[in-house]
């Protein structure tokens, strides 16, 4: 839907997205908008993007999935497997059997390798987990000073965490919630309504990872009970996933 959009006239003046998995080109991008000729690569954070965008006139929206959902599909997706970001010397090291993980194994690669690689020379003043980690990494105005001041919080909100005004579309309603929001920033309904009925585009390796690597013995309420106290951040913003998960 966001291919379609782009090349929809003006749409340039309005959006900017990371492309992940999308066939569009950045050159076909750069043709709507040479503004994003400032930007180097597709894989940063907001607190990378010029000051020029940030002037009003773009709405900046993400989207948000349940945490517990998120690991689950961290770990089958298997990214983690080639490219972890502590790197495979020291994932090997930590597991004899890397990367044949269990789910646990996979929730303690995360939170005890992953985490900290990606914090890098950030001090992280509290015990919050992964996805947490990163989310502070992507929508703080103030990535270093809010991770070296989180632990005096007992109640994350928007403000203490200093973060952009993203608007966030919950991925198990992302078709809705898009098409709502286009529609409220005037965009006519010729081009939002098909967004309704739009399939899910899944990464071309996703298919067949999924169905070799899950868990049988993997236990849902010990996994979400743990992901309750690490990702307390992210309950707190997003409170409408505490409780069962949302997907399969």
């Amino acid at each position: 839907a966001l291919n379609d959009l782009y090349s929809y006239k003006g749409v340039g003046k309005n959006f900017l997205f990371r492309m992940k998995y999308g066939q569009m080109e950045k050159k076909e991008i750069l043709e709507h908008d040479p503004l994003l000729n400032m930007i180097p690569n597709n894989h940063l954070t907001c607190s990378h993007i010029p000051e020029t965008f940030l002037d009003g006139s773009r709405t900046m929206f993400s989207t948000i999935r349940n945490p517990v959902d998120r690991y689950i599909s961290l770990f089958k997706f298997r990214w983690w497997s080639k490219y972890p970001h502590c790197g495979l010397d020291k994932a090997k090291a930590h597991f004899t059997n890397f990367p044949d993980l269990s789910m646990n194994q996979f929730m303690e690669l995360m939170n005890e390798l992953e985490a900290p690689a990606l914090a890098g020379a950030d001090k992280v003043n509290a015990d919050i987990g992964f996805l947490s980690l990163q989310f502070i990494k992507f929508f703080s105005r103030t990535p270093t000073k809010t991770l070296a001041e989180i632990g005096g919080h007992e109640v994350y909100t928007k403000e203490n965490l200093n973060l952009y005004p993203v608007e966030f579309l919950h991925t198990e309603n992302l078709n809705t919630e898009l098409a709502n929001l286009l529609q409220r920033l005037g965009y006519n309904k010729e081009l939002v309504n098909p967004i309704v009925s739009k399939k899910p585009v899944r990464p071309r390796e996703v298919d067949e990872t999924t169905k070799k690597d899950s868990d049988p013995a993997m236990d849902l309420s010990v996994i979400s009970e743990y992901v309750m106290k690490k990702e307390k951040l992210l309950y707190d913003l997003f409170p409408e996933y505490v409780g069962p998960t949302v997907e399969n």
